[in-house]
């Protein structure tokens, strides 16, 4: 049995919160007039939520970069590296380590 977390993509996730947010705004509002505070929440999760997205599509371009780096490998093509890691990414590590195993490689090959 697959839970909810696998039928909804990150991208369907984000746009539901999205939704909710500017549901509960236009609730407020109409509810209670307009209240500055509740204007400067919504401005403040729609930064989170376009920051995260960011985040998200800096994660899957770095990912596309390693798949190709290990296609290439499978390949026997070495001259492919891993360029423009985010710092802040959570794979940069991994993105760092895996150019110095292919110039390893390529040193001894």
């Amino acid at each position: 049995m697959k839970n909810l977390s696998s039928k909804i993509s990150l991208q369907q996730l984000q746009f539901i919160r999205l939704f909710i947010i500017a549901g509960a705004l236009l609730y407020v509002t109409l509810t209670y007039g307009i209240d500055w505070v509740v204007v400067f929440l919504a401005i403040l999760a729609l930064s989170v939520f376009f920051v995260a997205k960011q985040k998200d599509a800096d994660q899957k371009n770095l990912l596309s970069k390693m798949e190709k780096l290990a296609r290439d490998l499978k390949n026997g093509e070495l001259e492919y590296r891993i360029v423009d890691i985010p710092e802040n990414s959570d794979l940069a590590k991994l993105a760092w380590h895996l150019n110095d195993a292919m110039d390893q490689i390529e040193t001894y090959m």
